[in-house]
């Protein structure tokens, strides 16, 4: 796919502190694309530089192989649906929908007919005379949706436009929001700290930190395939394992690696480690599995005895910690799989295994937010 809209190394400080730092990216068109990570990363930033709200103190903003750094918002083909919806209180839904429009001067004919085409595509018929004091806040975003799309914007930019919404109507925004962009084929940039959201919408997202770009990939690569400690962490929840290297066999592509609490572990990984060095292993907690006897023993499967510390019953799956030695390491399990969801007991002795094929060697230091030191 052709580069619809790209940043090009773009810097921007406030003061000394750099909230962006040489970011660039390629955004497909017709695709919706995630700007993803903590308070503070930049991800806003970057929205506001696309709308051009904001601009950077270097790089440069492309759309369609156009340099649209230094315009101003009202000359670009894109725009904005803001947290907070800004819809005008005194105007009705229609009226609102239709400001910009009436803004750029269109005929009344026309802009009657596209109000009704946003209502139909919003669901929103029925409430066309309502103000936004009396529909809900699902209903508030999807006026907010419509008034941004009624002038056929080139990008969509959406900021955090779920945040206000409580969980259950965050879902099923989100299913609204998919069904809007099958319809109209506009490319969204989506602007989120929440992974479920990201992973749940777009095509491909962009995890940032520290005002760089951390991995950029489809939602089952980053997941299954986390290119740092911060996006292994950030993405889902993830036991490392730490140790140290003591074998490398590059023509096999394997490495050997001492653990704490589960011995030396052979993995097969492309990117070799000296003998000595660290090694920080990514393991998700519903690839190990729990069992009250010891599993059978198999090459590629490695496994030890400890403490079950904590039960976490959640309706549809419970999550455990189990103590190994001095390494703490949670599972994950669906009851279906496991029976009786009280079988596992806070204190006692449960195996833990998992397969070697499961472990990921990850760049970068830890600080592991699911494992803590010995009581």
């Amino acid at each position: 796919m052709s580069t619809f809209l790209e940043f090009a190394g773009i810097t921007r400080r406030f003061g000394k502190t750099p909230a962006l730092n040489e970011v660039s990216l390629q955004v497909h068109k017709g695709e919706v694309f995630g700007l993803l990570g903590p308070s503070g990363c930049g991800k806003t930033t970057l929205l506001r530089i696309a709308g051009g709200f904001d601009h950077p103190d270097t790089g440069s903003v492309i759309l369609k192989g156009q340099d649209i750094t230094r315009l101003p918002p009202n000359k670009r083909p894109v725009n904005t649906v803001f947290q907070n919806y800004a819809l005008f209180p005194h105007l009705s839904v229609a009226e609102n929908i239709a400001f910009g429009l009436r803004m750029s001067g269109r005929p009344k004919t026309e802009i009657s007919r596209k109000v009704e085409q946003m209502l139909t595509l919003i669901q929103m018929e029925a409430h066309a005379r309502k103000r936004p004091t009396e529909i809900s806040g699902g209903q508030r975003q999807r006026v907010a949706i419509a008034r941004a799309l009624v002038n056929q914007p080139e990008v969509l930019l959406l900021d955090e436009p779920l945040a206000a919404l409580d969980l259950k109507l965050r879902q099923m925004m989100l299913m609204e929001l998919n069904r809007i962009h099958d319809e109209v084929g506009t490319t969204f940039l989506f602007v989120t700290h929440d992974q479920g959201e990201a992973m749940g919408l777009c095509d491909r997202i962009a995890v940032m930190n520290n005002g760089r770009i951390e991995q950029i990939g489809t939602p089952l690569d980053i997941y299954s395939n986390p290119a740092t400690s911060f996006v292994a962490s950030f993405i889902g929840d993830t036991n490392f394992l730490v140790g140290h290297v003591t074998e490398s066999d590059p023509p096999k592509g394997s490495i050997c690696v001492k653990t704490n609490g589960f011995g030396i572990i052979t993995i097969t990984s492309p990117e070799m480690r000296t003998p000595g060095s660290r090694a920080h292993l990514g393991l998700r907690p519903e690839r190990v599995r729990l069992s009250m006897e010891e599993p059978e023993r198999m090459n590629d499967r490695v496994s030890s005895e400890g403490t079950l510390e904590e039960v976490i019953f959640l309706g549809s799956h419970s999550r455990y910690a189990v103590r190994v030695k001095d390494q703490r390491i949670w599972a994950v399990q669906m009851h279906d799989q496991t029976g009786d969801p009280l079988l596992f007991k806070r204190g006692s002795k449960a195996w833990a295994s998992f397969f070697t094929m499961d472990l990921q060697i990850v760049k970068g230091e830890v600080e592991p937010p699911l494992q803590t030191s010995n009581p």
